[in-house]
């Protein structure tokens, strides 16, 4: 997606646009021991819908996207803890 806009933006083809120009330049990662509404709390507050999940070493071991988040609610409206569906919603927006 990111790629694709700053190929979009620039009016240029995917070709021509370096990863370095359409990357984040900061980057907010979580540990996998974090509970899940820590990891909402970041993309809330850093309005990021993505979170690298890094060990010790710094090396990414996962992803969680909001998507994922969403999906943490099951479909009969309830969810597991830690995350609800109002709080998934206002990272939506």
């Amino acid at each position: 997606r990111d790629i694709c806009m700053a190929a979009h933006l620039r009016g240029a083809p995917l070709w021509a646009v370096a990863v370095s120009e359409a990357m984040a330049k900061v980057v907010y990662t979580c540990r996998p021991e974090q509970k899940l509404d820590e990891v909402l709390a970041v993309c809330v507050d850093k309005r990021v819908r993505r979170v690298p999940i890094v060990d010790d070493a710094g090396k990414l071991v996962g992803l969680v996207t909001l998507s994922s988040l969403a999906h943490a609610i099951d479909s009969d409206g309830k969810h597991k803890p830690g995350v609800s569906a109002k709080d998934v919603c206002q990272a939506f927006s």
